[in-house]
């Protein structure tokens, strides 16, 4: 004979089970720790030296827009344009920028120079770096446009 389903037995007894398997066990919380941490060590490194990157390359950029008007200005003058540095606050890098017809200023990360040769026949273009990942400079040749 089949026996009534005693429905109050029933949910007691899967009641306590939950109430003895309700959350993980700390060996499963550290399991998981210690894979985030693993690939958090294995992301950061990897997402520094992308950002690094397109820093760099916001920098070689605004170099390009440098020679570009230094460019512009040698047709004009037959020489380049001495700026010792286009910092934001200075007269001289005020005046450099209106000359050039640049609207170019440092930032955080990035100071910009241009350095001509004492008769004004060649120039390069720098951008040192302040802050960030690495310090490092990028220069630029302003008659050839070659980057280091």
């Amino acid at each position: 004979m089949i026996q009534p389903l005693n429905i109050r037995k029933w949910i007691a007894r899967s009641s306590r089970a939950m109430t003895l398997r309700r959350g993980f066990s700390i060996i499963e919380l550290l399991v998981v720790v210690v894979v985030i941490a693993v690939l958090a060590a294995i992301a950061f490194p990897k997402y520094n030296k992308a950002v690094d990157e397109t820093h760099k390359r916001e920098a070689k950029t605004t170099l390009e827009i440098i020679r570009s008007a230094q460019q512009a200005y040698k047709i004009d003058t037959d020489e380049y344009y001495p700026v010792s540095s286009l910092a934001s606050n200075a007269t001289a890098a005020d005046e450099a920028r209106s000359v050039l017809n640049i609207d170019i200023y440092n930032n955080d990360d990035w100071e910009y120079s241009v350095g001509v040769n004492s008769d004004s026949s060649t120039a390069t273009a720098t951008a040192t770096r302040r802050r960030g990942y690495s310090r490092d400079n990028v220069s630029m040749d302003m008659a050839t446009g070659d980057s280091w």
